[in-house]
C-alpha cells in the first residue's frame, strides 16, 4: 500500500520533508506487533499528554515525546492482519484488513471503522461490494450469495430491503 499522499507532495515547494520514522513494535503480550511508519502523537482539544516521570534530584526534566501509527503500516493481532493507512493510531483511509475467520475488509477506513466504497467477503464466500457507513452497509451496494446470485440496490443499516436479484 502507499500513502495517497507522497511526503514530495506534502512538502512546501523547495523545502525538503524528512521521511516519517519506520520500524517494528512488538506489544507486551509478545505475540502482536506493528510494522510501518509513525509519528509524534498529536493531541486534540480536551485530551492531556501523559505526565513525564519526575527527574531524579539533580537531574533535568525531561520532554515526553508520544509515538503512534501513523503513515502506512501492517498491525498482526489476535483478531486478524490490517495492511494500509493509519492517521494518529486510527486506521484511515486505504486499508484491508483479513480476520481470523477467514473474512476479508478491503476498502476506506475512518476513525478504525469501514466509511465510504469497499468490499466485505464472509468465510462462505458471499460478498458485500459498495457503500459503508461507519461499519455498517450502507447505500448503493451489490451482494453475491454464496450460491452465486447477485442482487443489487440500496442498502440501510445492514439490510437491502427492496434489493433486485440480477438474472
Amino acid at each position: 500500500r502507499t500513502p495517497t499522499t507522497t511526503m514530495a507532495e506534502a512538502a512546501p515547494e523547495g523545502e525538503e520533508v524528512e521521511a516519517p520514522p519506520r520500524g517494528v513494535f512488538v506489544y507486551p503480550n509478545g505475540e502482536d506487533k506493528y510494522d510501518g511508519e509513525w509519528a509524534e502523537r498529536v493531541y486534540g482539544e480536551g485530551e492531556v499528554p501523559p505526565e513525564p516521570p519526575a527527574p531524579e534530584e539533580g537531574e533535568e526534566p525531561v520532554e515526553l515525546k508520544t509515538y503512534c501509527r501513523h503513515g502506512v503500516g501492517r498491525s498482526t493481532c489476535a483478531g486478524g492482519v490490517y495492511d494500509g493507512e493509519w492517521v494518529q493510531d486510527a486506521m484511515e483511509g486505504a486499508g484491508v484488513f483479513e480476520y481470523v475467520s477467514g473474512a476479508k475488509y478491503e476498502g476506506n477506513w475512518k476513525a478504525n471503522k469501514y466509511d465510504g466504497a469497499g468490499t466485505y467477503v464472509w468465510p462462505d464466500g458471499s460478498k458485500y461490494q459498495g457503500e459503508f457507513v461507519e461499519n455498517v452497509m450502507h447505500g448503493k451496494g451489490t451482494f453475491v450469495d454464496k450460491d452465486g446470485r447477485e442482487w443489487i440496490g440500496d442498502f440501510y443499516n445492514n439490510t437491502g430491503p427492496g434489493l433486485k436479484l440480477i438474472l
